[in-house]
């Protein structure tokens, strides 16, 4: 068995973020379209899952939003967008609970559509993170943990060793806007051209004789 699974460190950096929204039905307020994203989101986060319709179809530009280029192999505004390439290559693993979900992005200045991405939306969820045998977890500005490191291997943060059983793509509850793949997905994302972006990082499983070991090295 796999000592160790994999964590998407990009998913954290706002640089991944872009300019375009789900558009809106315009029969509703906009505080109405936002509460109903926010709860689908809130019913994956608790593992139920969701239908393809009740997904966005369409994105449009959010005026004012710097980030407008499509060049990256995914992104995120309100859900995480992926872009085919990447979609197939996860295709070839166990998903589970998992939709990978075809969407068109109406570019900023009238320049035509992009349907080059999916929403990946995911109601896999397990524990993951051993907060008996983990420490130095980041805390951003709502105290939420997350995890970001500097090396390859996070030195201070163990997974469950039963954090491996199960789909290949999954989140933890109790840690937010992480995404984790098991190590057989991750070697197959690291071996396409756009692997280094993603900043796949490694988090070991605990070793139930000595807990937390020395930090390790990248």
């Amino acid at each position: 068995m796999t000592e160790h699974i994999w964590y998407i460190e990009a998913l954290l950096l706002g640089q991944y973020n872009r300019g375009y929204a789900p558009a809106d039905d315009p029969a509703l307020s906009e505080r109405e379209n936002r509460n109903i994203r926010l709860k689908i989101l809130y019913r994956m986060r608790q593992g139920e899952p969701v239908a393809p319709e009740e997904l966005p179809e369409t994105y449009v530009y959010n005026k004012g939003h710097p980030g407008t280029r499509l060049d990256i192999p995914f992104w995120w505004s309100a859900f995480l967008q992926v872009r085919e390439d990447m979609a197939e290559v996860m295709r070839r693993f166990d998903l589970g609970r998992t939709l990978l979900h075809p969407i068109t992005v109406e570019l900023a200045g009238g320049k035509g559509e992009d349907r080059r991405y999916l929403t990946l939306a995911t109601s896999n969820i397990r524990s993951t993170i051993d907060p008996d045998h983990s420490e130095g977890i980041h805390y951003g500005q709502k105290r939420r943990s997350a995890l970001m490191c500097e090396g390859k291997v996070h030195p201070r943060v163990r997974a469950f060793r039963t954090a491996v059983e199960g789909p290949a793509i999954w989140t933890d509850p109790g840690v937010a806007d992480t995404l984790f793949v098991n190590d057989a997905l991750a070697q197959a994302l690291l071996a396409e051209p756009y692997g280094r972006d993603l900043r796949l990082k490694q988090v070991r499983l605990v070793d139930e004789r000595r807990g937390l070991p020395h930090p390790a090295g990248p």
